[in-house]
């Protein structure tokens, strides 16, 4: 645009609902229907109804939920905490697990599900029984202009995430090679003049392979900090110490099941829940990694899985709580919060003539924090965890969703 004549200071927006002040509301130009000579807006799209259907937009970040009393903050930045790109099915990592082409079904990896996915159907919203927003449905997304500031924010966060030196990008030639190396289609970029950029992923992978920045790249804590945090937690200040001295860390990557509910599990309008038995010899494995941690035995992390996700309605968003008191309001229970899933994608995977057979959606929540409580509490001898599915807005009648199964995981040594 510089070289076109336009001004120097020329930029594109991306929307950091992350942000200072009143960021996760949406940006104010695309809120007013007319513009100042009266002209329709461009940026106003009406099919755009927000978290709570009522047509006020904003993203439920920790921030965002103080204006309005009852929710949840589903939306977070939690994803930057992780050291890897690739994952699998029980630990999914930064960009998720290894797949072929993959845009509908499977497991998403964590920066696609929180906060890619929640800040999807928390634009869109849908009005109760009626229809989903632009932004709530993958296949119409991008007729919303947000649509744009909010990948452009995406890929910020990935742009972030590379900026700490212990985090790389796959060199898997299938990632590198894009998805023909797999005999998938080609990626393609419409240019200017009626021809077409063919590009794959190590094209694109860095900021500085396409000559353009943002305002604000910030480091993002690494990973080691994060682990001395933890083994001050569990007592283990000893350890904790050569940590921070630059001890080697060894990193444990054997997956066990812990545990899982026995059927499959409705979603009714309220939520659901369910009791997951585990099983007590692989529990006192975990017991016994966070009793007595080092950086060359570092203490188990937990996941829980919500399997075989299936339903139509892609704008719900769901809260997960372990060992809810009965009767207890959940926001009032932010130590027991697994985390949140966004269902954006869910009616094309629960197709079932679709690419993925109806399998439905993937989701993996981290729960070691609340598995290191129960353990400081001298909790975690239970025979069962009770899991509570809490949706953000009651779901629709018409929505059928399922959850296949509620599992457990360890990995550790």
């Amino acid at each position: 645009m510089i070289k076109l004549g336009g001004p120097s200071t020329w930029a594109l927006p991306y929307w950091n609902y992350f942000g200072s002040g009143n960021a996760f509301n949406i940006p104010p130009a695309f809120t007013q229907q007319k513009l100042p000579d009266g002209s329709a807006n461009p940026l106003y799209v009406k099919a755009r109804y927000g978290p709570d259907g009522d047509g006020n937009i904003y993203i439920p970040t920790a921030a965002g939920v103080q204006q309005h009393p009852g929710a949840t903050a589903t939306v977070t930045e939690d994803c930057m905490t992780s050291d890897k790109y690739t994952g699998d099915d029980t630990n999914p990592e930064f960009g998720g697990p290894v797949t072929g082409f993959l845009h509908f079904g499977g497991t998403s990896g964590l920066l696609e599900n929180n906060p890619h996915n929640l800040v999807h159907g928390a634009v869109g919203g849908s009005l109760q029984n009626g229809p989903d927003g632009l932004m709530s449905n993958p296949s119409l997304a991008a007729l919303d202009p947000i649509f744009y500031l909010h990948h452009a924010n995406i890929d910020r966060m990935w742009a972030v995430w590379n900026q700490n030196s212990a985090n790389t990008n796959p060199t898997d030639p299938n990632w590198m090679n894009g998805p023909t190396a797999t005999g998938d289609r080609k990626f393609v970029m419409p240019m200017p003049g009626g021809v077409s950029w063919v590009y794959t992923s190590q094209q694109v992978s860095r900021l500085s392979q396409l000559n353009y920045t943002y305002d604000s790249l910030p480091t993002p804590a690494a990973v080691p900090a994060l682990l001395i945090q933890r083994l001050t937690r569990l007592g283990a200040t000893a350890a904790a110490k050569r940590v921070k001295e630059g001890a080697a860390v060894t990193t444990g990557r054997n997956v066990e099941l812990v545990g899982a509910n026995q059927q499959a599990l409705p979603i009714k309008s309220s939520g659901a829940s369910t009791t997951v038995k585990l099983d007590p010899v692989v529990r006192r494995r975990v017991s016994a990694s966070l009793a007595a941690p080092s950086e060359t035995a570092p203490p188990d992390r937990v996941f829980l899985n919500l399997e075989n996700v299936r339903g139509t309605h892609d704008a719900a968003a769901l809260s997960v709580y372990i060992n809810l008191p009965k009767g207890a309001k959940p926001g009032d229970h932010p130590e027991l919060l697994a985390g949140s899933v966004g269902l954006f994608g869910l009616s094309r995977a629960s197709l079932k003539d679709g690419k993925h057979g109806g399998q439905g959606l993937n989701f993996v929540l981290e729960i070691t924090k609340i598995i290191d409580a129960l353990h400081r509490n001298n909790a975690l001898n239970a025979a069962s965890f009770q899991v509570s599915i809490v949706p953000y807005r009651a779901i629709p009648d018409q929505a059928q969703i399922t959850i296949g199964r509620v599992s457990i995981y360890r990995q550790g040594s």
